[in-house]
């Protein structure tokens, strides 16, 4: 079943009446019209559904594939409740007692790197796009993905305003998948792909645009892009817990994740893979940004994880781009991490990673930097990683 809604100019009768197809009709697709719909507060997107905007790159009037039912806009508008969410995260910071190794890696003459293969969503292919822009306080996604057998396309979404702190990675996003605190013991979300999404935070830095986060597996992503904000793709491992120094075990680490042509403008981090296995990153152009990409192990590595999660494991990062000024570095590359539940230093074994045909191109702006900090992280081996002090454009998409 395809639902076409009509949408107006009140945020709350807007909210109001996407909430309810998604809580209320059986899952089916949800085409929304090209314009820009406010909401008063994010959407929860449970299992089973398909959500779609008329562009960029989608025909004007797409046929339908499925008989048509009409949504009726609510008679009376009724205030959207928000959904509470929990407690925000992010990486650890690295412990200054922690000695670590810096691997400055020489300048040498670029790789090949693939192009990545993104429409240039920009502002002259407004006028077709379909955006979702929350005014909401309570820091809830613009899109919350809470079940599994979900489809997201053609969108751009812009969330309100927040600072959802250190801790916030789930937070004031674009687009969540799954969570990071839990309640109770969670069921896994699965089988989600998300295409030609368009998240724009403006000149805001203080919330992530994509989080993906917890009990999550088999995602992809797929031709992505990022203005402003923290960091554009954040994916981070989840736990039960009212906040991160009292979770209760087992950990939940994001797994058989891709991620290809992810394109980030002006954000201070493109992306962090913490805590995760069977992941795989190609074709990413992060420009202007103080950090490309993290890979760290989480703050409790691989202590609190069940017998089947394999923490570590299989990561491949490849075919990047990177044009930065940042304090310290443009990677960093950790093993260890400091818990937050008992202060314990632990680190995590890394097997079969490889991060190989990347570009770095900038400077530090701290006394001391290095294009790529290697902190302890044994069984993550580099190749073909090329960098110069020349800020240019980092590549062909520029």
């Amino acid at each position: 079943m395809t639902h076409r809604p009509a949408l107006g100019d009140d945020p709350i009768a807007n909210h109001r009446l996407l909430q309810e197809v998604l809580d209320s009709r059986p899952p089916g697709k949800l085409e929304l019209p090209t314009g820009r719909w406010r909401l008063a507060e994010g959407l929860r997107v449970p299992g089973g559904w398909t959500i779609r905007g008329a562009g960029p790159g989608l025909p004007a009037t797409p046929a339908p594939a499925a008989p048509v039912t009409p949504t009726p806009a609510p008679a009376t508008p009724a205030p959207a409740t928000p959904t509470p969410a929990p407690a925000p995260a992010t990486p650890a910071p690295a412990a200054p007692a922690t000695p670590a190794a810096a691997v400055a890696i020489a300048a040498a003459v670029a790789p090949t790197v693939a192009v990545a293969r993104i429409s240039d969503i920009s502002d002259s292919s407004e006028s077709g796009a379909t955006w979702l822009e929350s005014e909401s306080r309570t820091g809830h996604p613009v899109l919350h993905v809470i079940g599994s057998g979900v489809s997201i396309s053609d969108l751009a979404l812009r969330p309100a305003p927040s600072d959802p702190g250190e801790h916030g990675g789930d937070r004031g996003t674009g687009l969540t998948i799954g969570e990071y605190l839990y309640t109770e013991t969670p069921d896994w979300v699965s089988d989600v792909d998300v295409r030609r999404v368009r998240v724009d935070h403006g000149a805001l830095r203080t919330a992530n645009a994509i989080g993906v986060m917890g009990a999550v597996r088999e995602i992809t992503l797929h031709e992505v892009s990022v203005t402003g904000g923290y960091t554009a793709v954040a994916v981070h491992w989840g736990a039960v817990g009212a906040d991160v120094s009292s979770i209760t075990g087992p950990t939940y680490h994001p797994n058989h994740l891709t991620l290809t042509d992810l394109r980030v403008r002006d954000a201070i981090e493109g992306f962090y893979l913490s805590s995760i296995h069977d992941v795989r990153v190609t074709g990413a152009c992060l420009r202007d940004v103080e950090m490309g990409f993290r890979l760290l192990p989480g703050d409790n590595t691989n202590r609190f994880v069940s017998s089947s999660e394999d923490v570590g494991a299989r990561v491949e990062i490849s075919d990047v781009c990177v044009r930065w000024t940042g304090p310290r570095y443009a990677v960093r590359i950790a093993g260890w991490g400091k818990s937050e539940v008992d202060g314990v230093v632990s680190v995590l074994a890394y097997r079969n990673c490889l991060i190989h045909d990347v570009r770095l191109a900038g400077t530090g702006t701290g006394e001391s930097w290095s294009p790529v900090l290697f902190e302890r992280a044994v069984g993550v081996d580099l190749r073909d990683v090329a960098v110069t002090t020349i800020a240019d454009s980092c590549c062909r998409l520029a």
